[in-house]
């Protein structure tokens, strides 16, 4: 398990993934409370997954090559109506076939008002492969306000099956999905990994996912060539591809009240574009529409450098 437990989460029991787990999950708690600032509490860890799942996202490729030794790091802001609501950082070590993704979310500004301090840290560990992941194990690590902390240890066995350590899992049994739906499905951050080195990139894809609570297929369409103009976005204007995103609910939804379900029939939207000479086209825009108008993220710092001694030892954590 990673150190320094659960960083935080979001007031909607969800958090419970990461991004998408944020997204996807909230504290159905909060929901009956917060009616609409619940979902889009929700929508808008949604948008934020979405940032991190395209974050290195390559156009479509063999991906045969060996990955060579690198860090990424990419750091994002979620806004809506021009309101910084989320931040999203994630950290990507790869030393040879062997990876490791880290991401941190919290909410700001409005967002907080709405709902409640919240966090989340996430991390995913495994091996890269000439054209498939492999992953090893995941964890999830939340905190809501200050009175409610969860965390949640995965390993992946050979079999697809899933070994599991949760802390204050608040799920009612009958909710709970069964070990069959949950074979062959991966956590949030180890989705990302898969969206982002297996043959083809993210887009035009199906990913069995499970968040410690909900299991459900992230469903991407083909990408399509799109030229965003200058000042249409920040730091990017040219050639990208853009491809929507969206959930299919299969088990664990329910507090007693299906209404209070937070997700959105909307698609995800995420244009993809390359920063630098690396070949690695990154997610530059990345939209959901709701009832409170239009979630964005975008790429606030982007990094990418040589593998060094410290990120070796941080691997070894």
């Amino acid at each position: 398990m990673p150190r320094g437990g659960p960083h935080t989460a979001n007031r909607g029991e969800s958090l419970a993934g990461i991004v998408w787990s944020s997204l996807m999950s909230m504290d159905m708690r909060t929901d009956r409370r917060k009616g609409k600032a619940g979902r889009a509490l929700a929508a808008l860890s949604l948008v934020a997954l979405m940032s991190g799942t395209a974050a290195q996202a390559q156009a479509p490729r063999a991906n045969t090559a060996p990955q060579p030794s690198r860090v990424i790091v990419l750091e994002y802001e979620v806004h809506i109506i021009g309101l910084r609501t989320l931040t999203v950082d994630t950290i990507t070590r790869i030393d040879g076939a062997r990876y490791q993704f880290d991401m941190m979310v919290q909410n700001e500004g409005v967002l907080r008002a709405l709902t409640a301090a919240f966090g989340s840290r996430n991390q995913a560990i495994g091996t890269l492969g000439p054209a498939s992941v492999t992953p090893g194990t995941g964890f999830t690590g939340i905190a809501v306000g200050r009175d409610f902390k969860r965390s949640w240890v995965v390993r992946y066995l050979p079999d697809g099956t899933l070994d599991e350590t949760h802390t204050n899992l608040d799920q009612p049994e009958n909710f709970k999905p069964t070990p069959a739906q949950k074979k062959g499905a991966v956590d949030p951050a180890t989705a990302l990994m898969i969206a982002t080195f297996s043959p083809g990139g993210p887009c035009n894809r199906t990913i069995k996912m499970f968040d410690s609570k909900r299991r459900f297929d992230l469903v991407a369409g083909p990408a399509t060539p799109q030229v965003l103009p200058p000042g249409f976005t920040t730091l990017f204007s040219g050639q990208t591809n853009t491809c929507e995103m969206r959930m299919k609910k299969i088990a664990g939804y329910g507090d007693g009240n299906p209404k209070d379900q937070a997700t959105d029939d909307e698609p995800i939207r995420v244009w993809l574009g390359q920063l630098d000479d690396s070949g690695i086209e990154f997610p530059v825009r990345v939209t959901l529409s709701t009832g409170w108008g239009t979630l964005a993220g975008r790429l606030k710092k982007r990094e990418i450098r040589e593998f060094r001694p410290e990120d070796r030892e941080a691997m070894r954590r």
